[in-house]
């Protein structure tokens, strides 16, 4: 897929931190994203140890980043040195994260804590909005 100027500028920046890439739907963001990793690896990233990390909000997005980005590597693997660094490249979803976060400080707290699921989160919030509001839901 050929790359549009704005699309091309952004995968071509200079790193200087993190990017969030935003768009409408269709815009091409995954398509960017997938071309900066090649970017990142072939400009930016000198050492084996280096790791780029690309995260995104879901599962099924997570999956198609991924056959996007092994498409690609096949694609113009014939054409080009595309990664030609074997720099890591981790492709997540922001809960696996902040789940591996919650894990290891349990482990380093030494705490047993559960996440929740929707049916207890609901309760939850209901007994507290009646505790806080008793007084609003008596009937005189």
């Amino acid at each position: 897929m050929k790359l549009n100027m704005e699309q091309r500028r952004i995968v071509e920046l200079e790193p200087n931190g993190h990017m969030m890439v935003k768009g409408v739907a269709g815009s091409g963001k995954t398509t960017v994203a997938v071309r900066r990793i090649s970017f990142l690896q072939n400009h930016y990233s000198p050492e084996e140890e280096d790791t780029i990390l690309l995260v995104t909000y879901n599962k099924t997005l997570l999956h198609y980043i991924k056959y996007q980005y092994h498409k690609l590597a096949e694609e113009e693997q014939n054409y080009e040195k595309l990664f030609s660094n074997d720099s890591e490249v981790k492709i997540v979803t922001i809960d696996s994260i902040m789940y591996k976060y919650f894990t290891q400080y349990m482990r380093r707290m030494k705490l047993s804590l559960k996440t929740s699921n929707n049916l207890l989160e609901h309760k939850i919030m209901v007994r507290q909005y009646i505790v806080r509001n008793k007084n609003i839901l008596k009937i005189k």
